[in-house]
């Protein structure tokens, strides 16, 4: 390719990914919605630069788990990836959601580069561009850039380690620096997602399939990434303990014969139609890709494989089917499907061309339809600018957090349907409540907090026999438990 191709290749490839950050951006709305996974995140990253201690955050997320109705909201503390990356943005602009947000943005447009560049070799460079284009225009890809979720940052890392295993096949041997560098993405993917030790199950297939471990001299380098992962992982667990493996008793591998219908229209909600037969379509056509990629090449592609695998493996066990726990696995199975037309060429069993046509005809609508609706969502968000997402940063939402600070001590426990939230913004220890069933007997506090149209009827008197309402707005109410 001519230096003129390569420059107009990036500057194409360069354009559609900042059109894609703009759709994206656009359909932002103010604030944060109630699940509140992101504000424990916030918690790690600002004891981190001067919050409060790294050891109150856990004790105050055990005693929430311990106390709850329920145990399995929360693991007790995330990995540290996620709240690593936040740190110096939440030191520089605090709780400011709208402008952490670009850091998810960003982050969006990484992962699709790292995307782009993965691909760009196996399925050439317009049929790359196309998967880009896919995933940036999926509803729930654009929708992650609005939270402060792990996914994105989970997805950089990766996507990063995938590439980094591509380019050292063959040169395993050559140098430690490159295990080394290999090693340690692999561990910023496991220390942001759990999922990612599935990278170390793809390195380990790359040196064997490199034949590494065959010349005596030099095997020991193939220890390098293995040893480079340990240590990165060894040390933030020293600085930075977190739970290695957190156990969910409902996690079953089970669970992807008795959600299979579920999570398959999970998957065909990232291509923004909730339908079952999309996902299954995905994949089936996904796997036929890495199927012929394997009969073609097997040692290039297997690590691939060795990742996806445990990778749907995990995100299928989970007692939750949803989309989120795919979200570098869907990917992947888009680039299986992008793939088949090449590697059928190359096995001269049908025209390039042809396929390439039938390909594109089957993934342009999904890329048109959600394009329109990203564009109906940002002309929604225009129109509804003035309205904060429903959630803790609304300023009925903010008025109960600053009337909890009033009418409580520091020591006081709050009962919240949002343990974490609360904690977060008013620097009570929370614990969590169930909406439906606030008065479970199982959670112990000295000021319960209600929406108070979530409030069932039947309950309505039980509450007001024992409790007493000291402070309410629109949204909200306080009670505290009658002498």
């Amino acid at each position: 390719m001519t230096p003129l191709k390569l420059l107009l290749r990036r500057l194409g490839v360069g354009l559609v990914l900042l059109g894609l950050a703009w759709l994206a951006w656009r359909t932002h709305r103010s604030g944060h919605y109630w699940g509140d996974d992101f504000t424990l995140y916030l918690r790690q990253a600002a004891s981190l630069v001067g919050g409060s201690s790294v050891a109150d955050v856990i004790a105050d997320n055990a005693y929430m788990i311990e106390h709850s109705y329920r145990t399995d909201f929360s693991p007790p503390v995330y990995p540290w990836g996620w709240p690593l990356i936040l740190a110096i943005p939440v030191r520089l602009v605090g709780l400011d959601v709208d402008r952490l947000k670009l850091v998810s943005l960003v982050l969006f447009v990484v992962m699709l580069l790292a995307f782009y560049l993965y691909s760009v070799e196996r399925a050439g460079a317009w049929r790359a561009v196309a998967g880009v284009l896919v995933i940036g225009t999926s509803p729930i890809y654009i929708d992650w850039t609005e939270l402060l979720h792990s996914e994105l940052p989970y997805m950089v890392f990766a996507f990063g380690g995938l590439i980094a295993i591509d380019r050292s096949r063959g040169r395993w041997a050559s140098s430690w620096w490159r295990g080394a560098g290999t090693g340690a993405l692999a561990a910023a993917a496991f220390s942001v997602r759990r999922e990612g030790l599935a990278l170390v199950v793809a390195i380990g297939v790359a040196i064997l399939a490199d034949r590494v471990l065959a010349d005596k001299e030099t095997r020991w380098r193939a220890l390098t990434p293995f040893g480079a992962f340990a240590a990165v992982v060894l040390l933030l667990q020293i600085v930075l303990p977190s739970t290695l493996v957190p156990r969910y008793p409902e996690n079953s591998l089970m669970n992807i014969v008795r959600f299979g219908t579920t999570i398959a229209r999970r998957i065909g909600e990232i291509f923004g139609f909730d339908l079952p037969t999309i996902g299954w379509a995905v994949v089936v056509l996904g796997f036929v890709g890495w199927t012929l990629a394997l009969w073609s090449d097997w040692r290039k592609h297997a690590p691939t494989v060795a990742y996806l695998l445990p990778v749907m493996a995990v995100g299928g066990s989970f007692f939750i089917p949803s989309g989120r726990y795919f979200s570098t696995a869907v990917p992947l199975l888009i680039l299986g499907l992008l793939m088949i037309p090449a590697l059928l060429a190359g096995e001269r069993r049908v025209e390039l061309g042809v396929l390439s046509v039938v390909v594109v005809l089957v993934i342009a609508p999904f890329i048109w339809l959600n394009t329109g609706k990203a564009l109906a969502e940002a002309e929604r968000a225009d129109r509804l600018s003035a309205l904060v997402n429903e959630g803790p940063y609304r300023s009925d939402a903010i008025e109960m957090f600053e009337a909890v600070r009033d009418e409580t001590a520091t020591e006081a426990v709050i009962g919240f349907f949002k343990a974490r939230a609360m904690t977060l913004y008013t620097d009570r220890r929370s614990v969590q409540v169930k909406e439906a069933d606030p008065l479970n007997p199982g959670s112990q506090f000295d000021l319960l907090v209600l929406r108070t149209d979530e409030v069932p009827e039947e309950l309505r008197a039980e509450i007001d026999d024992d409790y007493e309402v000291t402070w309410f707005n629109q949204t909200f109410e306080l009670l505290t438990p009658k002498p």
